[in-house]
């Protein structure tokens, strides 16, 4: 977090050398791309432990005026919790595309069937992913990889039908904007596992 803090302090010192949009594009570069190589390996983090990290840029927004749906409409940047959403979704994606390590395959297997024929169930795409987490839905799972399943399976199939991983994260932010444009106060939640079913923006 020290050397996140001052890449951080410094860009926001040249603040008035450079517009906003070369200080998100600075910040992406120097700051983002520090943060966001290890996410696979902090996402299952509870959220008190990413909330500092989340911190560094909720602090930057605040410095340049933005407000986060602001910054993900015009310079598409998502908030970090969102971001690593997607990243762990594009993970997932990747398996089912077989482009991924081989080993994940074990873990996102595709689904023979929907369990039940529903007014739900009929609006899902047709890459469907069997749930094998514990059905007790432990906490610890539901922030792992495994928790993604529920998310993916919900996912508009408008988005799951890229073949390219790419075109796939660009259009989850199509997703977060049209919540946003829905007026959803839980936009951000739009792809967390970390939510509980009942109350999910994807249910």
């Amino acid at each position: 977090m020290c050397e996140i803090g001052w890449k951080l302090a410094a860009i926001l010192r040249t603040g008035r050398f450079f517009t906003d949009e070369e200080l998100v594009n600075l910040y992406k570069s120097q700051v983002l791309s520090y943060i966001e190589y290890r996410t696979a390996a902090i996402y299952h983090a509870c959220d008190t432990i990413l909330a500092p990290l989340d911190a560094v840029q909720t602090r930057f927004l605040r410095e340049l005026g933005i407000s986060e749906a602001v910054a993900l409409f015009h310079f598409n940047l998502a908030p970090l919790s969102c971001r690593r959403d997607i990243a762990m979704l594009r993970l997932i994606h990747r398996c089912v595309l077989e482009k991924g390590p081989e080993h994940f395959g074990t873990f996102f297997v595709p689904s023979s069937s929907l369990s039940r024929n529903t007014r739900s169930t009929s609006r899902r795409h047709g890459r469907q992913i069997a749930d094998i987490r514990n059905r007790r839905f432990l906490e610890i799972e539901r922030r792992s990889a495994l928790g993604f399943i529920w998310v993916y399976n919900r996912i508009p199939e408008s988005t799951i039908s890229h073949d390219c991983v790419k075109d796939f994260q660009r259009s989850l932010q199509l997703v977060l904007k049209d919540h946003i444009l829905a007026g959803c106060d839980d936009w951000k939640d739009t792809l967390s596992p970390r939510i509980a079913v009942y109350k999910h923006p994807l249910r």
